[in-house]
């Protein structure tokens, strides 16, 4: 589709659920529909589950960035999360992640999760 722009999930929840069933799977499908409406082509998502966000160290998020890092496709990319506070639970972390994201030539967008619990309320 003409004028779509690629993107790339992240999400994280600190508390992985027990039953071995993701518990992103509502915000993971959310983000998705938020982010065909505003155009984009969702071409890859990574998530955390049971990681504090006050940790840089995470694999999904690890393989987000090197996704980003090591796509062969050049054009315009964006990271996409839900909630800044999936990315970093800390200003210093988020402002390191904010860069090394640039670094990558993507650029960082988040659809607020708020609207998603809004859309749910009675």
């Amino acid at each position: 589709m003409k004028g779509r722009k690629n993107a790339v999930i992240y999400l994280r929840k600190a508390v992985k659920n027990q039953e071995g069933d993701s518990t992103l799977r509502p915000k993971e499908e959310w983000i998705k529909e938020q982010a065909l409406r505003r155009g984009y082509t969702v071409v890859a998502a990574f998530s955390d589950e049971g990681i504090s966000g006050r940790s840089e160290q995470r694999p999904g998020l690890t393989q987000a960035l090197n996704f980003l890092s090591h796509r062969t496709d050049q054009g315009p990319i964006t990271l996409l999360t839900s909630d800044i506070n999936d990315l970093a639970r800390d200003i210093p972390l988020f402002e390191r992640l904010k860069r090394k994201i640039a670094g990558t030539g993507a650029t960082l967008a988040v659809l607020p999760a708020t609207a998603m619990r809004a859309q749910e309320a009675p």
